[in-house]
């Protein structure tokens, strides 16, 4: 291995020194911990640094995290990067971790898990032996796959700028280089590095996406990985917008959202129009931080609605028993007040169009307008409801034990509505039973609750359903009505 290849590489090393000290702000007589997994970039990045060690003026280590995953493979690489280190005269750090036993107890993924074991250790190695920062080997391609992965997964604007530059004492100096920039400094210097076997495995998202996805984007467009990038580079602007605005509301209402509580006063005029809804995903993402949780655009589609028509009784479970709700005159994002009844699909609804369940079926409701219904029967999936006769604002949620409808004069089963028709259990959970505050007035495909459709009525609303499993159970309802038939 030569001592230092770094010297063929000028003008990469170049380019690097010089977004490091303007981006990064690395100052001379910082102690940098390496991130040092033995592949190629963080091999990489330990090469340049250690080129440039002089000319910033910086102390260096490296840590290894071995996750106890791969067995004699990360025996392996734990030890080529020990030897790689001693070669260069740099302080070299070990740690290990059991990460499927860890995963398997806080009931994560293991790439989740790993990841956050990895950046805990690298923390405490730093803190231990005094280092100022901790670089990792993050590059232009995984900033790509990064943002790939959030765009499918439905993010907003904190998805999309994707990984960032640095976080407190966390900088990634490769971020503005791909792989194959990467990949030509090794093959040009013959640096050696190790290779992770579950790189291949498409059985990780990431991989299939790495393997399978990008380059099929590349046959539409051969520079994907940098339109990518400047789409994450985009929305980062956009979320530096958003954020200075949500601090303004913060200073203007004496508050902070990351207490995970918030005046409905502050909210609610964010409520009132479009614009406002990306400050509001901001502040709602911030009161979720406090309980170590993300909300997605399910939840915050749901929170919206709550905002909009608010009810105390209402509460929107997120995860892990964590919800928000309305208290006093607050919107507070904390550990449910009534585990064992909370229903995670329970979603309050407003005007217009929004997302229920896992599987986003869409629900639109129209303003209210006066006169007769019109053909309140003749789709089983859109319908007029006499909304001058509900009581309070409506909701959406998934069956429960014990449910009962008023349908022609006689209290119905949910349940034995539901069995009757052969619905499989897996899908009566996505099918949303429309609610207000006393009781079910609409079950999909099977009707209307008799307040809901009187004679008298002067005030209608129209509610159409879309999308989700509606289609599975349309097949399920059909069948039953040609079994009648024969």
């Amino acid at each position: 291995m030569s001592r230092n290849p770094v010297h063929n590489q000028v003008s990469m090393q170049e380019k690097w020194i010089r977004q490091l000290k303007n981006e990064h702000k690395i100052s001379e007589g910082e102690r940098i911990l390496i991130a040092l997994s033995g592949g190629k970039d963080s091999v990489c990045l330990l090469l340049l640094f250690d080129g440039a060690k002089e000319k910033l003026g910086v102390e260096l280590g490296a840590c290894h995290v071995h996750h106890g995953i791969r067995g004699e493979e990360a025996d392996r690489d734990a030890a080529f990067c020990r030897v790689l280190c001693e070669e260069h005269g740099i302080p070299f750090f070990l740690r290990k971790a059991d990460v499927p036993a860890i995963a398997a107890k806080e009931k994560k993924g293991l790439e989740e898990t790993a990841r956050m074991v990895r950046y805990a250790l690298l923390e405490e190695v730093a803190a231990e032996n005094g280092y100022d920062k901790i670089a990792t080997a993050h590059t232009a391609s995984d900033q790509a796959e990064t943002i790939l992965f959030h765009l499918v997964r439905g993010s907003g604007f904190r998805g999309l700028k994707g990984i960032a530059a640095g976080r407190g004492c966390l900088v990634r100096p490769l971020l503005h280089f791909s792989s194959q920039e990467i990949q030509e400094f090794i093959a040009k210097n013959s640096v050696k590095h190790t290779w992770d076997s579950t790189n291949t495995d498409t059985i990780y998202t990431r991989n299939y996406l790495r393997a399978e996805i990008l380059p099929a984007l590349q046959k539409i467009n051969p520079r994907v990985e940098n339109a990518l990038n400047r789409l994450g580079e985009t929305a980062n602007w956009m979320q530096a917008l958003i954020k200075k605005e949500c601090d303004r509301i913060e200073t203007e209402n004496g508050v902070f959202f990351t207490d995970g509580e918030a005046p409905l006063a502050a909210l609610q005029p964010l409520c009132r129009e479009e614009s406002g809804y990306p400050v509001l995903y901001e502040a709602l993402s911030r009161m979720a931080e406090k309980q170590n949780i993300a909300i997605d655009f399910t939840h915050f589609s749901s929170v919206l609605s709550l905002l909009k028509t608010p009810s105390r009784g209402k509460i929107i479970e997120i995860e892990k028993k964590i919800a928000f709700h309305i208290k006093g005159e607050k919107l507070v994002c904390e550990a449910a007040p009534h585990p064992g009844n909370l229903v995670e699909s329970e979603m309050p609804l407003h005007e217009g169009t929004q997302f229920f369940g896992k599987d986003r079926l869409e629900i639109r409701i129209s303003p209210k307008y006066s006169g007769k219904s019109k053909n309140i029967h003749k789709k089983l999936l859109i319908i007029h409801l006499a909304s001058d006769k509900i009581k309070s604002g409506l909701s959406a949620r998934a069956f429960r034990a014990g449910d009962r409808i008023r349908m022609n004069g006689m209290n119905r089963s949910v349940k034995k509505l539901l069995c009757d028709a052969h619905i499989p259990r897996e899908y009566r959970s996505t099918l949303p039973l429309i609610c207000d505050e006393e009781e079910i007035v609409w079950i999909p495909y099977f009707g209307l609750c008799d307040k809901a459709r009187p004679e008298n009525a002067t005030e209608w609303r129209e509610i159409s359903l879309s999308g989700g499993k509606l289609s599975e159970i349309g097949q399920y309802i059909d069948q039953e009505k040609k079994t009648d038939a024969d």
